[in-house]
């Protein structure tokens, strides 16, 4: 058995996938003293790790070392710091992101934290419509989560 190289997403991050052997498997530093690991089946010849919990090869994508079924790679990428995804689903970094049509989803900024500002994500139902003109200046998305953004600083 050789050494476990961490593998890097395209901007140079690591991941938490390994490679060792010729073999690739999940196992994050932060879960791999409670012996996480999933070993992925992966063709590390069209391999591409996108961040730190996908990667995709020729013909699967994985979330976490597990497999996406019926989600395709073609077209499959990092939309910002956020979100990734493409036509077969969009997922946050807190899971599916429930987008009713993922072909159309765009991404109104790169997904960064404005400095000052606190996001509280929940599963609960939205109260009241989310339609309102203020500027919030910072990442809103409409789907099964609800957000709340709280601004320390006046916009």
């Amino acid at each position: 058995m050789g050494y476990a190289r961490i593998l890097k997403d395209q901007s140079g991050r690591p991941s938490g996938y390994r490679e060792c052997d010729g073999e690739v498997c999940w196992m994050p530093q932060r879960q791999s003293y409670d012996q996480e690991f999933r070993l992925v089946k992966i063709d590390e010849r069209t391999m591409v790790v996108l961040n730190h919990d996908f990667i995709k090869d020729g013909e699967r994508v994985y979330r976490q070392g597990k497999l996406l079924r019926g989600v395709s790679p073609a077209g499959f990428r990092v939309i910002n710091a956020i979100y990734t995804g493409g036509p077969g689903g969009i997922w946050s970094i807190y899971g599916d992101a429930g987008i009713c049509h993922p072909e159309s989803f765009v991404a109104l900024d790169d997904g960064g934290v404005p400095e000052g500002a606190a996001f509280h994500f929940s599963k609960a139902p939205f109260i009241r419509s989310v339609s309102s003109r203020t500027r919030l200046g910072a990442p809103i998305s409409l789907s099964k989560f609800q957000v709340r953004v709280s601004m320390r600083t006046p916009i």
